[in-house]
């Protein structure tokens, strides 16, 4: 999961919802001519946290998606309001 690379580096935070938490790599085995993919391992982030589920924002927003006018998407106002803080 591309989310996980950026956990726990320094000014980074995660403004919205969780992730659906499917944050495991396939493993393929060929039997009999036919490939079979099997979930086998999770992912950790650059502090050795292993995620085997939803990755949690920091600031969490459920409600107010805009994908028409993204100057009104709730979660990109909050973005733009954590890089203009002082």
């Amino acid at each position: 999961d591309l989310a996980i690379a950026f956990k726990g580096r320094p000014n980074t935070i995660f403004i919205g919802e969780k992730t659906y938490g499917l944050t495991t790599a396939n493993s393929t085995f060929q039997i009999n001519g036919h490939l079979l993919a099997v979930a086998s391992s999770f992912t950790a982030d650059r502090t050795g946290k292993v995620y085997d589920g939803a990755i949690l924002p920091d600031i969490e927003i459920t409600e107010g998606d805009n994908f028409e006018n993204l100057l009104q998407d709730t979660k990109i106002l909050e973005a733009i309001s954590w890089f203009t803080k002082d």
